[in-house]
């Protein structure tokens, strides 16, 4: 039926009726010819301002699920995350971005294709006769047309006039989409989980779970030494092992000027002890971490919340902690990531002062 005869029909005797209900008619027609001719911006523009951020929120819903699918299904294989995404409407929602101005016709034209969805064309019969329901009280004001047909469509007044609710109806009822919308809230969930698991790993073949282990064995570094020993990068080794061996060179020279009895003073009066009792450079590195001199080997213990992998350097990572900490980890060959970056701080502690004593 064209629009010429359902105004007529609106304008029809009718009891009561309010004043708006013309205008109320006048909407709902220029919404159903939108929707015939497929024009799906004045579609857009016709829908109620709370439809359309409903409609945009669902579309970054799905869009933040399909992120999510590498994260929740990437060590299932392709063929698995190629179906979590069909499940979630990849090919509905892959190009249509919600930062886009236009992207609110966009997914229309995605959500009402006839491959997409399955739009019920009863949905605006029974024309030839209808009642319009005005609620002036309702904030904001609503109207509702019933037809013959047993259908109903909503409408609010806004600022702009009458708008739509045909799109949320239509849209956000169907089965389809309640079912892309279960999919996408199941990703989420799992992906949370997957969070939750990524920021408490200890596994140290990924950067921030060797940075979890660092920082729980820092709680107390005398005892757990053999563990942030471990974590420790070469050059900072080459650095115990260097000052050990520096160590012995000025642990001779004392030998050689004092008398047994008295050489356990000399050494500590020169800060000698921890390097005369160490057996080795890890027996150097555990006494270190006993001692007053210790110095914290990481600048941040919070959790960690992102790491960074620079695409031409797939050895070296930056672990991103909640108050914006950094810390760097490079990847050993036996595929364990450690500290980086600390063979500066091992020369100051513990390679200075004994280089210090053997000084010509």
């Amino acid at each position: 039926m064209g629009a010429a005869a359902l105004a007529l029909i609106a304008l029809a005797p009718a009891c009561a009726q309010s004043p708006e209900e013309p205008a109320v008619a006048a909407a709902l027609d220029q919404t159903l010819d939108a929707l015939r001719r497929a024009d799906f911006d004045a579609l857009w523009n016709l829908t109620a301002p709370d439809a359309q951020a409903a409609l945009l929120a669902m579309l970054a819903h799905q869009r933040e699920a399909l992120a999510a699918v590498p994260r929740v299904y990437g060590a299932q294989g392709e063929q698995t995350m190629a179906t979590a995404r069909a499940a979630l409407g990849e090919t509905i929602f892959e190009s249509v971005f919600p930062e886009d101005p236009k992207a609110g016709p966009k997914l229309l034209a995605r959500l009402l294709a006839p491959d997409a969805l399955n739009f019920d064309e009863h949905a605006v019969d029974g024309l030839s006769s209808r009642d319009i329901t005005v609620d002036e009280k309702a904030r904001p004001v609503t109207a509702v047309v019933h037809t013959s047909g047993g259908e109903k469509f909503a409408f609010v007044r806004t600022d702009a006039g009458w708008r739509s609710l045909l799109v949320r109806d239509l849209l956000l009822d169907n089965p389809i989409v309640r079912a892309l919308d279960d999919a996408a809230k199941k990703v989420l969930a799992a992906s949370a989980g997957v969070d939750a698991q990524w920021r408490v790993s200890r596994d140290p073949t990924e950067p921030q779970g060797a940075y979890n282990l660092a920082r729980h064995a820092l709680e107390n570094p005398a005892r757990n030494a053999p563990v942030l020993y471990s974590l420790l990068g070469e050059d900072a080794r080459a650095v115990l092992l260097q000052a050990l061996q520096r160590s012995r060179e000025a642990q001779r020279d004392i030998q050689r000027k004092t008398t047994r009895k008295q050489r356990k003073r000399a050494y500590g009066d020169v800060g000698l002890d921890i390097y005369v009792e160490a057996r080795s450079d890890r027996d150097l590195f555990a006494r270190w971490a006993q001692s007053k001199s210790y110095v914290a080997l990481m600048g941040a213990t919070d959790e960690p919340v992102n790491v960074e992998i620079a695409p031409d350097a797939p050895g070296k990572a930056t672990v991103v902690t909640k108050g914006g900490g950094r810390v760097p980890f490079e990847k050993g060959p036996d595929g364990v990531w450690r500290l980086a970056g600390l063979a500066p701080l091992m020369t100051t502690a513990l390679l200075e002062p004994v280089q210090a004593l053997t000084a010509p």
